[in-house]
């Protein structure tokens, strides 16, 4: 496969199983361990067997612990600058609106819902900061980085406007931080440390 063709099938691929995500058949507030798993299966279990098809090794792919102390380093810094948004966010009514019910399920069994949320943000991460950025940086950097933060961005419609907005310079960071780490590990750490945080305070 040339380089173009394995480019425009990568991006395909992750438009596809963007939009599988986004339009999943199963609701959080009702179905949340289905979403969850449906997420895991959309954003890692098919495009890891994709990987096996197109070069038949997972190396390369963002799927180790890469320059690990640079990654920690990033995702602290990175939880860091978005409390003040967290606090700000908490009390607004759009985001109480939103993540309340989410709320109320984490509150009933914590550990289940950390589980089941870590399945979903490992799906999530791995899709726009693995699959796609480190399958399109072979072709062009500025695509890799791009184009996942487009998709990244496009699945937040629906949610708080602020957040919506705010998920294309998340996106853009996310990826140039993963690419310098070699790992979409920093990219799931900071998204699922950020969201444990705020949904602990939206109450």
């Amino acid at each position: 496969m040339s380089p173009l063709a394995r480019a425009v099938f990568l991006m395909t691929c992750g438009l596809l199983l963007t939009a599988s995500e986004y339009l999943s058949p199963f609701h959080p507030f009702d179905q949340l361990r289905h979403w969850c798993l449906w997420s895991f299966l959309c954003g890692f279990l098919v495009p890891v067997g994709l990987i096996g098809s197109l070069s038949g090794s997972w190396r390369g792919w963002g799927l180790s612990l890469g320059d690990w102390r640079f990654g920690f380093l990033a995702s602290f810094i990175l939880w860091l600058i978005m409390i003040p948004f967290v606090f700000w966010a908490r009390n607004q009514p759009s985001f109480q609106d939103y993540y309340r019910p989410l709320y109320f399920l984490a509150s009933k069994a914590p550990l289940t819902y950390l589980f089941l949320m870590a399945l979903y943000m490992w799906g999530w991460e791995f899709l726009f900061r693995g699959f796609l950025l480190f399958g399109l940086l072979p072709f062009s950097r500025l695509l890799a980085i791009v184009y996942p933060t487009l998709l990244f961005a496009a699945a937040h419609w629906g949610k708080p406007f602020p957040e919506f907005l705010g998920s294309f310079v998340a996106g853009l960071v996310l990826a140039l931080v993963c690419e310098r780490a070699n790992s979409f590990l920093p990219a799931f750490v900071t998204h699922l440390v950020v969201y444990i945080t705020f949904i602990s305070l939206v109450s």
